[in-house]
């Protein structure tokens, strides 16, 4: 399957290259899941489209990708009046629109993958709907039994505003799909040049749970894969299979140190002098653990995270799993 993705993908966007690696994660993320050509898929938390730019390449003509987004509050979509529900027939999308996906969804994420946007203007748009500001823990929202094949949470469950509200979608979804597919990063660093990752994530929920207003989709809850897969067996799941996915070569731990350094910068002098020596010295230690394995000295920030990545800083692995 791997090989059939990735030449829907270049011929869907023009590409002769090789494609990201941040696609190429994906795409091994949609050959573990198997997914079936035709396939009914609630994605959640879809997020810029990284994911739902594969699931769309893997179903085929027939299938179909019910993508939601939680963001931005309802009441912030209701008042300007956008719609919320967005498919290839809403293209070209007017700026107002544009201008809400840029600031809500796909704006400030570090991420390279296919904004909203280009996907449904692409081939394998007419294969994608894309609700945004919607929460399916609303009971006003519903399905029929096994409307879906498959519901898919690739790597949004840290963005959840808590841990139980992953553990609610579980049991909600037990109803509206035959198989459920996750992924996320493994909280639990294999090698050192790990570390850092690990670090930034806790730096970025200690200062979340200390200022709520600086939750700007950064990592808020951190969910371990063997507490996921509990949840999900709880809901009434049953574990299929479970893979590790080697991401040592993905960016997300230089992004998501640049993101807890910048939170850290903005919020600590906001804070009481007790939990602001803690932040500090969190930060600290993550600059020096950066620093170390990177090599990097310099105090220019733009240099320092160059080295760094050049340096080999490395993700966290990914633990996905398959469950019916």
């Amino acid at each position: 399957m791997r090989e059939a993705l990735t030449r829907a993908l270049q011929e869907a966007f023009d590409i002769s290259g090789e494609l990201h690696i941040q696609t190429r994660h994906r795409i091994e993320l949609v050959n573990f899941w198997n997914l079936r050509s035709g396939s009914r898929i609630l994605e959640v938390g879809s997020g810029p489209g990284d994911t739902t730019t594969v699931l769309a390449a893997a179903v085929g003509t027939d299938g179909h990708i019910t993508a939601v987004e939680k963001g931005p509050e309802e009441k912030i979509w209701e008042l300007s009046g956008l719609p919320t529900a967005i498919s290839q027939a809403d293209l070209p999308l007017s700026p107002a629109v544009e201008k809400f996906l840029t600031r809500y969804v796909y704006g400030s994420s570090p991420s390279l993958g296919t904004p909203m946007p280009v996907l449904l203007a692409s081939s394998l748009g007419r294969r994608v709907t894309f609700h945004v500001s919607m929460d399916l823990l609303d009971p006003k929202i519903d399905f029929a039994k096994d409307t879906f094949d498959m519901v898919v949470f690739s790597h949004c469950s840290w963005y959840l505003d808590h841990p139980k509200t992953l553990a609610a979608l579980f049991q909600r979804a037990r109803g509206w799909a035959k198989r459920l597919a996750y992924a996320e990063w493994n909280l639990v660093p294999d090698r050192f040049s790990q570390v850092p990752h690990v670090l930034a994530a806790l730096l970025q929920t200690h200062i979340i749970s200390l200022c709520p207003s600086a939750h700007r989709r950064n990592i808020v809850s951190l969910i371990p894969p063997a507490l996921a897969r509990e949840m999900a067996e709880k809901a009434g799941w049953r574990i299929a299979q479970h893979i590790e996915i080697d991401c040592s070569r993905l960016q997300d731990a230089v992004w998501e140190g640049r993101v807890a350094h910048e939170l850290a910068n903005e919020f600590t002098p906001h804070l009481d002098e007790y939990s602001k020596s803690v932040v500090q010295a969190e930060q600290y230690l993550l600059s020096a653990t950066e620093q170390f394995i990177g090599g990097a000295s310099s105090r220019d920030p733009k240099v320092r995270e160059r080295l760094m990545s050049e340096r080999k800083i490395q993700s966290l692995s990914t633990q996905a799993f398959i469950a019916v």
